[in-house]
């Protein structure tokens, strides 16, 4: 099958089917499908498959070159722009889009589920669901799902939204404490103040004694040169001395006033470091409100509900590989980022103690974002509970244990089960860690 040049001219687009004796039916498939990706559902030609691709085709180098022009001659007419009106959420039930950024490559549904959700562009391993997971790992008719409708006792609930109002009623106290500091550093103003205003006064006063023994001092010398010249002249000597005197003190009391400037200058500086340590409460306080203000925890675990279909973010059951019996464990980072509350840790430790029971092998998919932080501590017991349910099952009763990692896999599963395993299998490129990279950040 290769495209006609008729498409390159303007007649639109066509097929040549060659000797029908020379080609198959799934080549026939497979060349239509490629037609349809590279010039209907993306702009790139098929200048960008591999030489595979083209020898999968059964195309030669001329018909390569033949499509190549007739794609690029049309320069996305009939393309369409992901980040358009036209995005692929429309052809979903068809076609998967890498989540590689080097990549995005188109993936024909059928054949993507038959590769096992990797990438034939770039041999991405894609997310799957847990239902996927176990769809292609479980041979059909077997699985035997395990706690299947276990949910959070709303006493827990009760509980975790009980911790969560004293912690709001914490920040109201804050607030109070916050509001009084500015009353008090207030009130200290309004002191500083009317210190300023005394001071101020004792200036006037000051200055308004000075003139006043100023006059007093030329009324009396004026008396005494009527009375007696020599006397005066003594008086003079004698009010200079007074004088001079009279300004030592009013220096002294220049030098007090300036000292209490000086120590209400040090109060303003005190008030207004009291001021900035009031305002950065102020932006903690407003801190933990913006995250108070977050979707409840029972809120959010109903959406969950809905979007996923699932209870809880693990599906744990029993089934068979290739007629092997085991007990088989997947989590879904669908459901709140995959985390362990309790549970994911109450089902898992049951999945565990039930393959102790039975002696059967375990397998457990790991994806999740780490401890479920809306439980607190109930989900932090949940990594001990699992890990002494494993140490049972493998040294006590000597079975056998495989973890399987995906991306991501972060957190308190990565410190407990997820690599605990006799035999750890991760997928390429997965993402795995403790902590996280906004968490190392903060």
């Amino acid at each position: 099958c290769r495209l006609s040049q008729s498409r390159a001219n303007g007649d639109g687009a066509g097929c040549e089917i060659g000797d029908s004796s020379d080609l198959t039916i799934e080549k026939l498939m497979k060349a239509y499908l490629i037609f349809l990706q590279q010039t209907l559902l993306t702009p790139h030609s098929i200048s960008n498959s591999n030489d595979s691709d083209v020898e999968t085709l059964g195309l030669n180098n001329s018909e390569s070159e033949n499509s190549t022009s007739t794609n690029g001659s049309e320069d996305g007419e009939n393309s369409i722009d992901p980040s358009g009106p036209d995005s692929l959420s429309k052809y979903s039930h068809l076609w998967v889009q890498c989540e590689n950024e080097k990549c995005n490559g188109l993936n024909y549904k059928k054949y993507f589920m038959e590769r096992l959700n990797v990438c034939e562009h770039c041999g991405e391993h894609l997310k799957m669901t847990s239902s996927e997971r176990i769809e292609l790992s479980i041979d059909p008719g077997t699985w035997d799902p395990m706690d299947e409708d276990m949910a959070l006792d709303p006493i827990i609930i009760a509980f975790l939204s009980e911790s969560v109002e004293a912690e709001e009623t914490g920040v109201g106290e804050e607030k109070v404490e916050i509001e009084a500091e500015e009353t008090e550093v207030g009130e200290e103003k309004v002191e500083i103040e009317a210190e300023e205003t005394e001071v101020g006064e004792e200036k006037v006063e000051i200055e308004v004694g000075e003139e006043k023994v100023e006059i007093e001092a030329e009324e009396t010398e004026v008396g005494e040169e009527k009375v007696e010249i020599e006397a005066e002249e003594t008086e003079v000597g004698e009010e200079k001395v007074e004088i001079e005197a009279e300004e030592t003190e009013v220096g002294e009391e220049k030098v007090e006033i300036e000292a209490e400037e000086t120590e209400v200058g040090e109060e303003k500086v005190e008030i207004e470091a009291e001021e900035t340590e009031v305002g950065e409460e102020k932006v903690e306080a407003e801190g933990i409100e913006a995250e108070e203000a977050e979707e409840p925890y029972e809120d959010r675990l109903v959406s969950s509900k809905k979007e996923t279909g699932l209870a809880e973010a693990v599906e744990t059951g029993i089934g068979q590989i290739n007629g092997i019996p085991i007990a088989f464990g997947v989590m879904d980072f669908r459901f709140i980022g995959g985390s362990m509350g309790s549970v994911v840790g109450e089902k898992i430790t049951r999945l565990i103690e039930y393959a102790t029971n039975r002696s059967l092998p375990l397998i457990i998919v790991c994806a999740s974002g780490g401890a479920r932080m809306q439980e607190g501590s109930l989900s932090l017991i949940q990594m001990a509970k699992i890990s002494s349910a494993l140490y049972n099952y493998q040294l006590e009763e000597n079975a056998f244990y495989i973890s399987i990692l995906t991306s991501p896999t972060t957190g308190g599963v990565t410190a407990s089960f997820g690599m605990l395993g006799d035999i750890i299998i991760a997928e390429p490129r997965a993402y795995i860690a403790f902590a996280g990279k906004r968490v190392i950040e903060e």
